[in-house]
């Protein structure tokens, strides 16, 4: 047995996300494809001189393609990497008429620029390409429905080797913040994206461009879940709730498919005010990843679901789902979750009971909980530890409830540090 009076904690501070506003551009990290790094290399190191005019800066970048995918690829990767995304041209009264050769020489444009400069580009290099209009959701698309509204954005199709290609260099290039302020941050999930991805937040006037074997209605596209490019990029699954908005009475139980080396985090805000994460559980059950979220009151809920690998050093990670949740009644108080810690998540945790973070004072409470893995687990309030009975990766005892705060923390048997995993009676209702 490990006695307390030697033994140290590990506490594994819970995962942060920074969540940017979207606008014309969403917010997800993305690296480059290694087999595309000459390419890029190329793109990336285009010199000032050949960007004076469409016909040097294409002889420049066709110059190491050895096929229209490179091609295609060096123009993508030079347009992300030198035009910004110009906030101040965003709400204008009348759409303005493209001017390619300013877009070279200023380096600005807006989402209509981005698709030309792409086109022209791609039509001097000799590549069949195409612009295609229509709706992307984001912070224009907030107050207003794509079936009844006039186009949003605009982005780009290529034929390559006899197959189109959806491409959007403006979500590749960056995302705009509140101000409004673009932030430059290159997304390698708009180069090529599948067109069973694209059609979750892209949305063509014409159908023909969703190139699914069977497109969309406008209706089946606004009933899609709000999925961002970081959902397909982890491999996670829609397992329950596919549309993005939910009404409840009760708590609400979402179930994901998810690979065995990711984790994910929720976060509850109602308004511009974010909940307690006491409001939120995730938990892991086999392939499946669970998230509950519970309402203190009746109103309209924002539930952002994050995930990260269990091997990253770092503690940020990508926004992947949202959800909107008009909460009309609750007819029983609402009971709050234990705030469970990274550590929690990491080792594939479960919480069996009790699932309710705020207990009495005074009370005996029966502990259960599978730890895999782990050789001691206790519970600790203040000085007084109470450690649990071993079955396997279940851990279970009865444990006095105080006044402090009670962690649930476990230890390896590899050093005399425990992990904190839960919290209770830390987040009052």
């Amino acid at each position: 047995m490990f006695f307390h009076h030697v033994v140290s904690l590990i506490i594994a501070f819970g995962l942060a996300c920074t969540i940017p506003m979207p606008a014309c551009a969403e917010p997800a990290a993305g690296d480059a494809i290694p087999a595309y790094s000459a390419i890029d290399e190329l793109a990336l190191k285009t010199p000032a001189e050949a960007e004076t005019s469409v016909e040097s800066l294409v002889k420049y970048l066709t110059s190491g393609a050895r096929n229209d995918l490179e091609k295609t690829r060096a123009i993508f990767r030079w347009v992300t990497a030198n035009i910004a995304f110009d906030p101040s041209a965003l709400g204008a009264t009348s759409p303005q008429k493209v001017d390619v050769n300013q877009i070279l020489k200023e380096k600005r444009t807006i989402c209509m620029g981005y698709s030309e400069i792409f086109y022209i580009l791609g039509k001097a290099a000799g590549l069949e390409v195409e612009r295609i209009a229509g709706f992307a959701r984001g912070f224009t698309t907030a107050n207003g429905s794509p079936c009844n509204s006039p186009p949003n954005h605009e982005w780009n199709a290529v034929k390559i080797d006899g197959e189109w290609k959806l491409i959007d260099c403006t979500w590749g290039t960056g995302y705009m913040e509140p101000g409004p302020k673009f932030v430059k941050r290159y997304e390698e999930y708009y180069f090529c994206t599948p067109p069973e991805q694209f059609i979750f937040d892209h949305y063509p006037v014409d159908p023909n461009w969703q190139l699914l074997p069977k497109p969309l209605s406008c209706q089946e596209y606004e009933q899609l879940a709000i999925l961002k490019p970081a959902f397909f990029k982890y491999g996670l699954g829609l397992d329950s709730h596919h549309q993005p908005n939910l009404k409840a009475t009760d708590p609400v139980e979402i179930s994901f498919t998810a690979k065995q080396d990711v984790i994910m985090l929720a976060q509850l805000t109602r308004g511009q005010e974010q909940l307690p994460r006491s409001y939120t559980f995730v938990e892991k059950d086999g392939d499946k990843m669970k998230v509950t979220a519970a309402f203190p009151q009746s109103g309209t809920y924002t539930l952002r679901l994050f995930a990260k690998p269990k091997t990253s050093t770092g503690t940020n990670c990508e926004w992947v789902a949202e959800y909107r949740i008009e909460v009309d009644s609750l007819p029983k108080p609402c009971v709050c979750f234990p705030e469970s810690l990274t550590a929690f998540l990491e080792l594939d945790a479960k919480l069996i009971a009790p699932r309710v973070g705020k207990l009495e004072s005074g009370t005996t409470q029966q502990f259960r909980v599978a730890v895999p893995g782990a050789k001691v687990v206790a519970v600790i309030s203040g000085k007084k530890w109470a450690y649990l009975q071993k079955a396997g990766d279940v851990f279970e005892g009865p444990v006095e409830v105080t006044s402090e705060p009670m962690q649930v923390c476990a230890n390896f048997g590899n050093s005399r540090e425990y992990q904190v995993l839960l919290t209770y009676n830390k987040t009052t209702p």
